[in-house]
């Protein structure tokens, strides 16, 4: 993700694991609500970061200055993940490394940004799922979970990205205080936990197995699944594994586009927590 102290914000950068998913088959890519990257592990590379940078952030952050007449001149403000190459480069725009282990002290992105959008992305799924067993007499959470497309994710990122539209500027304040413009909405702190909280409700109505004693803890800890930065120890052998996994027969990644998400996520992090 990636965005400026007056709200404006990129398409975040989406990486899937098939680079044509059957459910977006005939789809535009170009209209998504999100820049559309991929690699078998479906994490982040050094390679795909200097990609988003040339083709994704560049294209968007230029037509964003023409339209408001402004030269074009960028302070791009990175951290040091594993999967960010320090040597990116492109005339006008000037590459700024935040210094390792700062992300709950001074990380706009990290700190509040992507925070909330997990959160609400969280709730409206679940809320996705109880407006179809609204519509569907025989709806079985399980079995629509397994048909959930990488279309329908995109459909609830969209969704979660208008909810939290208006808040990027409070994001600024650690990092940057003269640039918080003291809006009097909802913070992203603010948003994470109500997300978190109605997510717990929504989550007793669906009502599966499972649900039923959820807790907000037990929310939360399904959002940070994924809260550690990638190192290049950990690069090196997903790169290591994806090559292992071209070279078994009959292991290519479009039957995980046909069999959708699981609950196997969810249900780990349950039983792990108890």
């Amino acid at each position: 993700m990636c965005g400026n102290v007056t709200g404006f914000m990129l398409k975040p950068g989406l990486f899937y694991k098939a680079a044509n998913p059957r459910a977006l088959k005939n789809k535009n890519k170009v209209l998504l609500p999100v820049f559309c990257m991929h690699n078998p592990k479906a994490w982040i590379t050094k390679f795909l970061m200097e990609y988003w940078f040339h083709q994704g952030f560049i294209p968007q952050v230029r037509q964003y200055l023409a339209d408001l007449d402004i030269d074009f001149k960028v302070l791009f403000i990175m951290n040091n993940a594993g999967g960010h190459p320090p040597d990116l480069y492109y005339m006008g725009v000037q590459l700024e490394f935040l210094p390792p282990n700062t992300t709950s002290l001074l990380q706009p992105m990290d700190q509040s940004v992507v925070c909330a959008f997990k959160a609400l992305y969280t709730r409206n799924t679940l809320q996705h799922f109880l407006d179809v067993m609204d519509r569907d007499s025989k709806f079985m959470l399980k079995a629509y979970w397994h048909k959930f497309t990488i279309a329908t994710c995109l459909s609830v990122i969209d969704w979660s990205l208008k909810d939290m539209k208006e808040t990027l500027n409070a994001c600024w304040s650690q990092l940057w205080p003269e640039c918080d413009h003291n809006y009097m909405g909802f913070s992203p702190q603010e948003i994470q936990h109500s997300a978190i909280n109605e997510a717990v409700q929504l989550v007793k109505i669906l009502g599966d197995e499972g649900f039923d004693d959820i807790t907000e803890e037990e929310v939360g800890t399904l959002i940070d699944v994924h809260a550690d930065p990638v190192t290049d120890q950990d690069l090196k052998k997903l790169t290591k594994s994806a090559r292992e996994e071209e070279d078994t027969p009959g292991s290519g990644v479009e039957q995980e586009d046909e069999e959708g998400l699981t609950l196997a996520c969810l249900s780990q992090v349950q039983k792990n927590d108890k």
